[in-house]
């Protein structure tokens, strides 16, 4: 319903108003507004179309300062790397510090749990 009333058929999505609009002559129900809100401003073409300066900018948050090594790390698994190293190895498991930026990476041939925390609790020789 509300995409039908949100994306006029020869003029392309409608703002929340008139969307409002159209759906308050057919229907209502509990929390409609805010819901009809949510829809538009979750409207890709909305959030492409919108003039600079409306959206306002949110203050950024205080980040602790991490002063002892290992204290706090970032963990992530980098997508399939194509094409695969002689090994097999399709993935990379990163760790980086957030104290000393310190980087460590691993290949990896699946991401499988087991295979990821054979990688974080053993030593590796870095062969690709």
């Amino acid at each position: 319903m509300m995409t039908m009333a949100h994306d006029a058929v020869m003029s392309g999505p409608e703002g929340q108003k008139k969307t409002k609009d159209r759906i308050w002559r057919e229907i209502w129900w509990s929390g409609f507004g805010v819901e009809v809100t949510r829809f538009c401003r979750s409207c890709d073409i909305c959030q492409r179309t919108i003039a600079k300066g409306r959206v306002p900018s949110v203050p950024l948050g205080k980040m602790p300062i991490i002063d002892t090594p290992f204290d706090r790390i970032a963990v992530d698994l980098v997508r399939p790397i194509f094409p695969p190293t002689q090994r097999g190895n399709k993935y990379i498991r990163t760790v980086m510090d957030y104290a000393t930026r310190y980087p460590d990476a691993v290949p990896l041939k699946n991401i499988q749990a087991e295979t990821v925390a054979e990688a974080s609790t053993s030593q590796h020789v870095y062969q690709s």
